[in-house]
C-alpha cells in the first residue's frame, strides 16, 4: 500500500525510522496537551471559544456560511463529533493535540526529504520548531493553521526534486494534489502562501508535479474567493474601500510599537543562526514562503492603516519558517566542531533552553509576566498574548454569571447579546436555553 501511493516512503523510510516518528509525535502531543490539562475545563484560545466550539455545536445551521470560509478543518471536527459522540470541547482539544503531532511528523519528513539531515538531527530541528513561541501561539488559537501547515509541508516534501531528478509518478502526483487541495481549503492565509510558493517554484523548477499542484491550488483558491462570505474576498473589498477614502485614518503609535515588538519577541533570538541557516541552505522551495512572509509582516510600514492585511499573523507565520532556518544554522555550526560529543551537547543544550521557554509560555498563569517578554507585556497582550493560559478570573466571573442565569431563568429562555459571548453561552447554558447574538 505504501509503495503504491508514495514510493519514496517505501524506499527511504524503512522500519528504522518508525521509532523516530513515534518519538516526535508523542513529544509534540505532550507539548500540546500540557496547556490543555493545566487550563481544563476552561478552553484555551479565543477562536476555540468563539468559533470552533459554537460552529461544531451548531454545524448544520452554520454550514452555509462555514462552506464559504475554508470548511475542511471544521468539517473534520464535526465528523469526529458525530462518529465518537464525545463532547464538542473534548473533540476540539483532542483533534488539536493530534494535529500538532501530525505537524511534527510533516516537519520531520521535510528534514529527511529536503534537508537530508540525520535522524537525530531531524528530531532536533523538529523539536526546536515545535517549542518556538510562534508555533505555540498559532496552536493556541489557529488550529486549522497547524493542520494547513502540516499538509503544506507534506506537499512540499512530495513535490521537491533534486536538480536533474526524474518527475514524480502518478500515485504520488495524486497524493500531492489531494494534500494541496486540503491545504487551500483549510485556511486562507496558508492556502495563499502555498499558491504563491507553488507558482514561484514552478517557474524555477518546471516539473509537471509542481505545475499541476500550482494549477489545482489556484483553482481552489479562486473558487473560495469568489464566494460572497469568504474572508479573503471581504478583506479585498475592505482594502478597496480604504483606498477610495479621501481622508485616510492613521494607525496609533502604540499599535505600531506592538507590531514591532511582536517581530522582535518572536524572531530576535533566532536572527543570528537564522541568517546562517538561510545562507548555507540551498533549498529554494523552503526559502520562498519565508521570503513571501517578510514583506507581509512589515506591511504596516508601507500601509500602516490596513489592518485586514493582519501583519501580526504574518509575523508569527514568518517566525515558524524562520525557526527552521535557525535550527539548521545551529546544526551547521555544531557540525563544524567535528566532535560528536560537543555537537550532541550543543543540540541538547539548545533543546533544553527552548523547552524552558516553551513550557513557561504554555503553562504559567496569564497574570504572571512571562520571563521572555519582560516589560512589553501590555503592548503584546492584545496581539500575541503573554501566555497560552486563559484569564481565569475573568472567565470564572463569566461562568458565575451564566450559572446564575441557569438557576434563575426558565429552562427554555432566550437571551440576546454580543457575539463575544456566543461560545461561552453555548458551552455553559443549561437545558433548552438559547443565546442569540448580533
Amino acid at each position: 500500500m505504501v509503495s503504491r501511493y508514495c514510493p519514496y516512503l517505501e524506499s527511504n523510510w524503512g522500519k528504522q525510522k518508525i521509532p523516530f516518528l513515534l518519538l516526535i509525535f508523542s513529544v509534540a502531543c505532550i507539548i500540546r496537551l500540557i496547556p490543555e490539562i493545566v487550563a481544563y475545563p476552561i478552553p484555551i484560545g479565543s477562536d476555540v471559544v468563539h468559533y470552533y466550539i459554537p460552529v461544531v455545536e451548531d454545524f448544520e445551521t452554520s454550514w452555509p456560511k462555514v462552506f464559504q470560509q475554508f470548511p475542511v478543518y471544521v468539517s473534520i471536527l464535526y465528523f469526529l463529533k458525530i462518529v465518537t459522540g464525545f463532547d464538542t470541547h473534548l473533540v476540539v482539544i483532542a483533534f488539536a493535540v493530534v494535529v500538532f503531532g501530525f505537524f511534527s511528523i510533516s516537519l520531520f519528513f521535510c528534514t529527511q526529504r529536503l534537508l537530508h539531515l540525520s535522524k537525530w538531527q531531524g528530531v532536533f530541528l523538529t523539536l526546536f520548531v515545535t517549542l518556538q513561541i510562534a508555533l505555540l501561539r498559532t496552536a493556541m488559537n489557529n488550529h486549522r493553521d497547524i493542520f494547513a501547515l502540516s499538509t503544506m509541508f507534506f506537499t512540499i516534501s512530495l513535490i521537491y526534486r533534486e536538480k536533474g531528478g526524474n518527475d514524480i509518478k502518478w500515485p504520488s502526483l495524486i497524493l500531492a494534489i489531494v494534500l494541496t487541495s486540503a491545504t487551500v481549503c483549510s485556511d486562507g492565509m496558508i492556502g495563499l502562501l502555498l499558491v504563491v510558493t507553488l507558482v514561484v517554484y514552478s517557474v524555477i523548477n518546471k516539473k509537471k508535479i509542481v505545475i499541476a499542484c500550482a494549477l489545482v491550488a489556484i483553482c481552489f483558491l479562486a473558487f473560495a474567493i469568489s464566494l460572497p462570505d469568504n474572508p479573503i474576498r471581504e478583506n479585498i473589498e475592505a482594502n478597496s474601500n480604504y483606498f477610495s477614502q479621501s481622508t485616510l485614518p492613521s494607525r496609533g503609535s502604540s499599535e505600531t510599537l506592538s507590531l514591532l515588538l511582536i517581530f522582535v519577541t518572536i524572531n530576535g533570538f533566532l536572527i543570528p543562526t537564522g541568517i546562517i541557516g538561510f545562507r548555507v541552505l540551498k533549498i529554494n522551495l523552503l526559502k520562498i514562503p519565508l521570503l513571501v512572509c517578510i514583506p507581509l509582516s512589515f506591511s504596516w510600514i508601507v500601509l500602516p492603516d490596513i489592518s485586514s492585511l493582519v501583519p501580526h499573523r504574518w509575523t508569527v507565520l514568518f517566525g515558524i519558517f524562520f525557526s527552521i532556518f535557525a535550527a539548521y544554522g545551529i546544526i551547521h555550526l555544531a557540525n563544524r566542531l567535528h566532535s560528536v560529543k560537543k555537537e550532541a551537547a550543543i543540540l541538547y543544550g539548545v533543546i533544553a533552553i527552548s523547552a524552558i521557554f516553551g513550557f513557561a509560555y504554555t503553562s504559567i498563569p496569564r497574570d504572571v509576566s512571562f520571563i521572555f517578554f519582560g516589560s512589553p507585556d501590555n503592548q503584546l497582550r492584545n496581539f500575541l498574548g503573554i501566555a497560552m493560559q486563559p484569564d481565569r478570573d475573568h472567565i470564572n466571573n463569566l461562568k458565575s454569571a451564566i450559572s446564575w442565569i441557569n438557576k434563575n431563568t426558565e429552562p427554555d429562555a432566550i437571551f440576546v447579546g454580543s457575539s463575544l459571548f456566543r461560545g461561552w453561552m453555548q458551552t455553559y447554558l443549561a437545558d433548552d436555553r438559547v443565546f442569540k447574538f448580533s
